[in-house]
């Protein structure tokens, strides 16, 4: 009976583990209104990348037309550039979603996850197709290992 209880509790404490383990983190780097960038590590090595805007929103005195995500592990090949989303020109709401793999080499630097905007102030009617260049915000955080 000792050893069937002592069995029990250790497959229980397995299982408990490998769960936790092999759990889905998501990090919501960037919230404003329905304007969302959020990033989900699975098993230290599967990322997937999601952004969404909408141009119709007042984001802290901006309206975001376009925006884009990235990962990347440096120094390497590995890399997705940089992956947009539609034009939001209506105040229609885009989003994009991606996924990258991690390298399986301990040693390898930490994957870094990008993002950015192209923005003009709200409520200006500029569109991008009339001036040079759109304001770019680029954001970076490291994450994984």
């Amino acid at each position: 009976m000792n050893k069937k209880i002592t069995s029990l509790f250790l497959i229980l404490l397995i299982v408990t583990f490998t769960t936790s383990a092999y759990a889905a983190i998501t990090t919501i780097v960037y919230q404003s209104g329905p304007n969302l960038v959020k990033s989900t590590e699975y098993y230290q090595y599967k990322y997937v990348g999601y952004i969404q805007l909408t141009s119709a929103y007042n984001d802290n005195g901006w309206s975001r037309l376009r925006g884009y995500i990235r990962y990347y592990i440096p120094n390497t090949d590995k890399d997705t550039g940089r992956c947009y989303t539609d034009w939001s020109l209506n105040g229609e709401l885009v989003s994009r979603e991606i996924t990258f793999y991690d390298t399986l080499n301990p040693f390898a630097e930490k994957v870094r996850f990008e993002y950015g905007f192209d923005s003009v102030p709200y409520g200006s009617g500029i569109l991008p197709f009339t001036i040079s260049t759109p304001m770019v915000e680029v954001f970076e955080i490291e994450i994984g290992k």
